[in-house]
């Protein structure tokens, strides 16, 4: 899967250097969220945005629909369609899109949140 995973996102992403060493790596080139790794997970994907949250996409019994799904999100993620938020060590997060109701989201109040580009206010999605 992890070939499946790295030749999904040359493919979408032909700019973008996908290492492959635990995962799939992508790095933040602005540094504001940690690096994006996609793991192999049974017929699903983890993706892990380092100290910020992390995600399943097993939602499909076919893997290949799985990686889609991971790839998409990845694709929102770097177009700037998510926030992701976290507090703390990352030990507690998530994500949103934007513009579909985030406001009526309870986020913890000492929760951080950000683009793949920029740190974004509360009230700023």
């Amino acid at each position: 899967m992890k070939d499946e995973l790295a030749a999904a996102l040359s493919a979408t992403f032909p700019d973008t250097d996908a290492a492959l060493d635990s995962g799939v790596r992508l790095t933040c080139p602005s540094g504001i969220l940690g690096d994006v790794v996609l793991l192999e997970d049974e017929v699903g994907v983890i993706v892990e945005i380092e100290g910020w949250t992390h995600g399943h996409f097993d939602h499909f019994d076919d893997e290949s629909e799985n990686i889609d799904a991971a790839v998409r999100f990845v694709s929102d993620l770097i177009e700037g369609r998510v926030v992701v938020w976290s507090v703390g060590d990352g030990s507690m997060g998530g994500w949103c899109y934007t513009g579909h109701g985030a406001m009526e989201i309870e986020f913890p109040a000492d929760a951080r949140f950000a683009t793949w580009t920029r740190e974004v206010a509360r009230d700023e999605f």
